[in-house]
């Protein structure tokens, strides 16, 4: 038996997704939702509101980042997430290659989103839980005092960015992120450990 080519499964996956509002709705509307996405992408580009991805955070310590800019970042950002994904294919980190894959994915769609709001940032809680549970599990004490701190600061994001307005603590969920991200991006590129298993798997009970 064949399997298909991750490409032709890439283009499955996506006809899947574009398909599946029709299930739900009349066929004109999403064809008008469909055609009306330029206008809108382009409508929250030019919209200002304090936007919780990382050029809100930017600006709120003093740096307003240009469309051109944005636009180079994200290039910049998207080639490092490209090779951070080649170098796990080529050697697995310590918390195993689907864990370190959703993890860059995830901190790229919410950092250089156009328009990342701040309950996006659920996407984050299976990464933190599940890498709370395996520190637990392997009595890793730093990377779990890692993990329920920045577990802590989200749930407390809310009350902050209501008592300091338009100030860092505001900014809160997107700090998390640069922090989650510079950590998954240190355990990427660092030499292998010697001795220790990846901890997800020590999450199995035994049979």
């Amino acid at each position: 038996m064949t399997t298909a080519s991750p490409a032709k499964s890439a283009a499955i996956t996506l006809a899947f997704f574009l398909l599946l509002p029709f299930l739900f709705q009349k066929t004109d509307y999403v064809f008008r939702q469909y055609a009306a996405v330029p206008g809108m992408l382009e409508a929250r580009a030019n919209q200002h509101y304090q936007w919780q991805h990382l050029f809100g955070l930017l600006e709120v310590v003093g740096w307003v980042a240009t469309n051109f800019q944005q636009t180079v970042i994200r290039g910049i950002g998207a080639a490092v997430v490209l090779y951070l994904t080649w170098r796990t294919k080529r050697r697995t980190p310590s918390i195993g290659a689907g864990l370190t894959l959703y993890a860059l994915a995830t901190c790229y769609i919410l950092l250089l989103g156009s328009a990342t709001e701040r309950n996006t940032y659920g996407m984050l809680a299976p990464f933190i839980g599940l890498m709370a549970a395996a520190s637990w599990e392997t009595r890793d004490g730093r990377r779990l005092a890692l993990m329920s701190g920045l577990a802590s600061i989200m749930l407390l994001s809310h009350t902050l960015a209501r008592a300091f307005p338009h100030t860092l603590l505001a900014t809160t969920k997107p700090l998390v992120c640069v922090i989650l991200f510079c950590w998954v991006v240190w355990i990427t590129i660092r030499p292998p450990a010697t001795t220790s298993a990846p901890p997800i798997t020590r999450l199995t009970p035994a049979a």
